[in-house]
């Protein structure tokens, strides 16, 4: 009985010991970026053009402007939690293929991008980006994609820009909402370094909405995404991938079948 108490004690202490790393070195859990030097090659085989953009406080994101041979609209692309863009690469071809250029940029400490990631410059350097392209482009047809936490800077920018559609691949309500599915006890009222909360945003989205999620998905909850099917309007989906997982979602007809009635629907060509 003595063992079984100890056991318990210490699974507690163990329990309680991740939930306040989480809290205070949220970083450590989130975030998998990797560095690169500034003369690394991204291997890109489609026509590209490799962007430096500064910021408002003196940092640059890197990105890669990635062309079709028609252009019929932009996908402005932000990726996960992992590595840097490169990893991403071989995700935007389906978008190229339709017609699309793509633009997809690191986030600071992510491959060549500078500076240390905050919340607030996370959101910041997106809709930074968004606004470059709005600039360049005024007259293209824009599509924002966010996939997993880059879900997060698609949701904040749709918010706050126009445009003609935002697709979200394994979104998450909130990150205290994900928190719970990785057993951690993280209490609403805590402030976190990043709370990334996608519930606040949707509701002010204007543009049409595609959101993807897997069943099995094992890294983001397919429950936590279900939720924001709440804040969706008339005309706006939620597409159920039945044993769809966190990374193959291409590996499933539907979501091909679904994402090409987007991309190409009349209402997105110019």
């Amino acid at each position: 009985m003595q063992a079984l108490l100890i056991l318990v004690i210490a699974a507690l202490v163990i329990y309680a010991s991740l939930s306040i790393g989480y809290i205070f070195f949220q970083e450590k859990f989130l975030f998998r970026s990797k560095k690169l030097p500034c003369d690394f090659q991204h291997p890109c085989l489609l026509p590209h053009e490799e962007l430096f953009l500064p910021t408002a406080d003196g940092e640059t994101i890197n990105a890669l402007w990635v062309q079709s041979k028609q252009r019929k609209g932009i996908v402005i692309y932000y990726h996960g939690n992992m590595l840097h863009l490169t990893n991403y690469l071989p995700y935007i071809t389906k978008f190229t293929d339709e017609g699309y250029d793509v633009l997809i940029s690191d986030y600071r400490s992510f491959g060549k991008s500078t500076g240390t990631l905050t919340e607030e410059n996370f959101y910041s350097d997106s809709l930074m980006i968004f606004d470059w392209v709005m600039k360049k482009f005024p007259d293209v047809p824009l599509i924002v994609y966010g996939r997993s936490m880059g879900t997060a800077a698609a949701c904040y920018v749709a918010s706050q820009r126009h445009c003609r559609h935002m697709i979200l691949e394994a979104p998450f309500f909130s990150l205290h909402d994900l928190s719970w599915f990785y057993g951690l006890v993280v209490p609403k009222k805590v402030k976190l370094k990043f709370s990334f909360r996608n519930n606040e945003f949707l509701p002010s989205v204007k543009s049409s909405i595609t959101i993807f999620h897997g069943t099995k998905d094992s890294i983001v909850s397919y429950k936590s995404g279900k939720k924001l099917q709440a804040f969706l309007k008339e005309g706006d989906q939620f597409i159920t991938i039945e044993g769809g997982g966190h990374n193959n979602l291409e590996q499933f007809e539907q979501y091909h079948v679904e994402l090409e009635k987007v991309l190409g629907s009349s209402k997105f060509e110019r």
